[in-house]
């Protein structure tokens, strides 16, 4: 595991408690991977359940997060403001992430525990707030935007969408590429690779 936290973490999550939850994500990805390649195991109800209380307990300090930066927000200096939404729409973003894979079942088609519009509703506004190319360092947080609004347009993409149904965070998407000039899959890949992908 010592290698996932050398692996590179974009610079626009400047929170530190966010970047060692995104560390810890990473970190359980990889015991889940290699759990997953080794034959039946007798510790593997107990990395299972690991994994599980793990996961609860991100989920909950992403929305802490969240709900922390949005309060914070509403009476911070300019120069704050964006620091503060990244902090937002990281934590969104990175909850919506988790519950894709971790919290997709269904009963009778229909998805249990089903978040996923009021996240993106959440993030959305979040986004919109950041989006203000006046605010102090704004081009820092380029990266953690796009993150969000591809982690957004995957949700939309999964929901099972036709392409003219799917809404803001797909035409965001693409519009946040060409506005950063980040034009082929590749290069978008390796600003992704900087968060959770």
């Amino acid at each position: 595991l010592s290698d996932v936290k050398q692996r590179f973490l974009d610079p626009s999550i400047d929170n530190i408690k966010l970047r060692n939850l995104f560390i810890e994500r990473r970190e359980s990805l990889q015991v889940w991977l290699a759990s997953q390649k080794s034959e039946e195991s007798e510790h593997a109800s107990l990395i299972l359940g690991w994994l599980q209380v793990r996961v609860y307990l991100h989920q909950g300090r992403l929305v802490n997060f969240y709900l922390h930066a949005k309060a914070k927000s509403k009476s911070s200096s300019p120069e704050l403001l964006n620091q503060i939404y990244c902090t937002g729409y990281v934590s969104l973003a990175t909850l919506l992430y988790i519950r894709s894979i971790s919290f997709a079942t269904k009963v009778c088609g229909v998805r249990l525990f089903d978040a996923t519009a009021r996240i993106l509703s959440s993030l959305q506004e979040m986004l919109l707030l950041s989006e203000n190319t006046k605010l102090p360092q704004f081009t820092k947080y380029e990266n953690a935007r796009l993150w969000a609004v591809y982690v957004g347009a995957s949700a939309e993409y999964f929901a099972g969408k036709e392409p003219e149904e799917r809404g803001w965070f797909t035409t965001h998407f693409a519009q946040k590429t060409i506005s950063m000039g980040v034009l082929t899959w590749n290069a978008v890949r390796v600003v992704l690779r900087g968060f959770l992908f």
